[in-house]
């Protein structure tokens, strides 16, 4: 007797599912949500297909795109046009009428659209801002367009009442302007809770265009933070969180979306707190921390909840209250917890021991047992989805935490993974760039190679004068404070004098 297919319905509307669908969405709500995460990343060999190249020998970026979409690395399936339409901000005929009409040759849009696609410079047949013309012969790196050279085109919450009229050529004046930029910057967190509050008339209508239109806000202003650091972004940065807060609290309590508004609200709130800490205000960022942190708990959004509490317990870490944050993480055991979150608190807890009292074998045994576990974790987060918030936490991410909590023990396996951490990271991560320089200073440091140390930390003052980081100036003179003993020789007061002038521009808000 034959039984008969349980019904699968699509988790996100509720329509039924094609018989051979395995998936859990259906094909629209598929589209929709691959046009909200943006073009996917590719390797570098996917530009090198004959049916690309042949596109761009014709120069004809109609082509580029019907090439891109029907790429085998897509799936069996191509990219629908409308879905490409999205992420390059256009319409669907639009797009159809590009790929089989004459080839385009507006430089703007040539460039908007190779930015959003990150089309690697060397395959491009025209000039980008700031870069000479490709070269046939060119030896140079395969340097991808990536997410540092195309911020997502931000959707403003007062913009619902105005229109969408933004150009494919969006400059980061029009967005900061948007987003009120010249208003002074206030760090106290929003409010979070259930009280009601008269609602203004002019709230905008909550729906999913909507959200994704606030998503990508957020996302401009990260990508603007890796750009040039957070010393201007900040308050810009703030009245967004804020203002995502507020429309958080006016929403109805049985709103469909307000879930959904809540995790972004909790999102920009996490933000403004790793820019908070980037400009020395740990205090604020240990409370930006846990508004993010209760947002997500009454959006129901776990993972991003563990990854706020895990920034509030580093930040007692990083006043050297150790046992503060230990006891910050041990609260978050006893939660049913995914695989990646295990690994973040096993992680974090290695940050926390480094900042205990105990000295010497003792904390170098704490250290690297929660470091193991986190490795252990890590090696299963493979079985699981990947979590919008912590990702895939794999080796890398384990190696990074490790790279950070040993420098101070002066080993050399922590020189060697400074190098080959250093070797995996791209330029667009600045800050993190300044933090490997740094340890790899404290390393030496701690190992007696005065001028190996001094040379180091010199490096990182230089790269820390284009993100302005006041967190980064303070953990290279901490850094630095190992030396003082040698503080009489040529290369610790050399670095001392680059420190003191770093310091004046960090205080006179000046490059």
């Amino acid at each position: 007797m034959s039984r008969h297919p349980t019904t699968h319905r699509c988790q996100s509307c509720g329509t039924k599912l094609a018989w051979d669908n395995t998936g859990d969405l259906c094909a629209s709500c598929q589209r929709s949500r691959r046009s909200e995460l943006g073009p996917p990343c590719v390797p570098a060999e996917f530009w090198e297909s004959p049916a690309l190249q042949e596109a761009f020998a014709e120069a004809h970026i109609g082509k580029v795109f019907h090439a891109y979409r029907h790429a085998p690395l897509h799936g069996p399936r191509p990219i629908p046009q409308d879905v490409l339409a999205g992420w390059l901000g256009l319409t669907q005929t639009q797009v159809s009428r590009y790929e089989n009409g004459a080839a385009v040759t507006d430089l703007k849009k040539l460039i908007a659209w190779a930015r959003t696609l990150r089309i690697p410079r060397e395959h491009l047949w025209f000039r980008m801002p700031g870069h000479s013309p490709p070269s046939k012969g060119s030896n140079a790196p395969d340097d991808a367009l990536d997410d540092s050279t195309s911020p997502p085109r931000p959707g403003m919450l007062a913009a619902r009442e105005q229109g969408q009229a933004e150009g494919d050529d969006t400059r980061r004046k029009d967005f900061l302007a948007g987003a009120g930029v010249m208003l002074a910057s206030i760090l106290a967190p929003p409010l979070i809770h259930n009280w009601r509050e008269p609602s203004p008339s002019n709230l905008p209508h909550l729906d999913d265009q909507l959200l994704a239109q606030l998503r990508a806000q957020t996302e401009g202003f990260r990508w603007l933070d890796r750009q040039e650091g957070a010393a201007r972004l900040l308050p810009s940065t703030t009245k967004h969180a804020r203002d995502l807060a507020t429309f958080w609290r006016l929403t109805d309590d049985h709103h469909a979306l307000r879930d959904e508004l809540g995790v972004i609200a909790a999102d920009a709130c996490h933000l403004v707190a790793y820019q908070a800490f980037d400009q020395g205000g740990r205090a604020q960022a240990m409370e930006w921390y846990r508004s993010s942190a209760d947002l997500a708990g009454r959006a129901r959004c776990q993972d991003l909840y563990v990854f706020a509490m895990c920034g509030v317990a580093y930040m007692h870490a990083r006043n050297q209250n150790g046992d503060m944050a230990l006891s910050v993480l041990q609260q978050l055991q006893p939660l049913s917890l995914s695989t990646a979150a295990r690994c973040y608190l096993a992680a974090y807890e290695a940050h926390a021991h480094a900042a205990t009292p105990q000295l010497g074998k003792a904390k170098r045994d704490a250290v690297l047992s929660a470091l193991d576990r986190a490795a252990s974790f890590a090696d299963k987060t493979r079985d699981e989805l990947p979590s919008p918030w912590l990702g895939i936490p794999g080796t890398s991410f384990v190696e990074r935490q490790r790279a950070l909590t040993m420098a101070s023990f002066g080993d050399q396996e922590t020189l060697d993974l400074l190098d080959r951490l250093e070797e995996q990271t791209s330029a667009v991560f600045q800050r993190y760039q300044v933090t490997l320089v740094t340890n790899r200073a404290l390393t030496y440091a701690s190992r007696g190679d005065v001028d190996r140390a001094a040379g180091q930390l010199a490096t990182a003052v230089e790269h820390n004068m284009h993100v302005r980081s006041v967190e980064k100036h303070n953990l290279i003179r901490e850094a630095r404070s190992v030396l003082e003993p040698h503080r009489s020789s040529r290369a610790v007061r050399a670095v001392d004098e680059l420190l003191m002038d770093q310091r004046v521009a960090l205080i006179a808000g000046v490059r």
